[in-house]
């Protein structure tokens, strides 16, 4: 997998971009994907593992096709990156001896995401609490 962006790095100028530069929106969207990354790890780990055992990938390819589209939005490219090789490698199938470490692969980049969205989420508070102290 060649995975070019640093685990749980966000592109915070894209994603407010895609928001049309509203900071209030991008919150929301953000504290959204916290709360879907909180459960994330594991739900979508035994997911996947449960696929890859059986073969039975259609629900797995949905569940990583939607997270892909959703860490894209946020600027969570490396989460977008390593969901995107999954969906890949799951409708290819994934050779038995790979299993194991893309499961832990997309496990260590939803925790780095979920902390860089929970920092994120911080910094877009004070910003917004100084914005409105000033009348901006």
């Amino acid at each position: 997998m060649a995975v070019s962006f640093v685990p749980g790095e966000l592109d915070l100028d894209s994603a407010l971009s895609r928001m049309d530069g509203n900071t209030a929106i991008l919150g929301r969207v953000l504290q959204s994907f916290a709360k879907s990354l909180q459960q994330a790890p594991e739900q979508l780990a035994g997911h996947l593992q449960h696929a890859l055992q059986t073969g039975q990938m259609t629900e797995s390819v949905r569940m990583l096709h939607t997270l892909k589209g959703l860490s894209a939005t946020v600027g969570a490219r490396h989460l977008a990156a390593v969901t995107a090789d999954l969906e890949h490698r799951c409708i290819t199938a994934v050779p038995k001896a790979e299993q194991a470490r893309l499961v832990t692969t997309l496990q260590v980049a939803v925790q780095a995401t979920a902390h860089s969205v929970q920092e994120a989420l911080v910094k877009l508070a004070l910003t917004t609490s100084s914005q409105n102290r000033n009348g901006s």
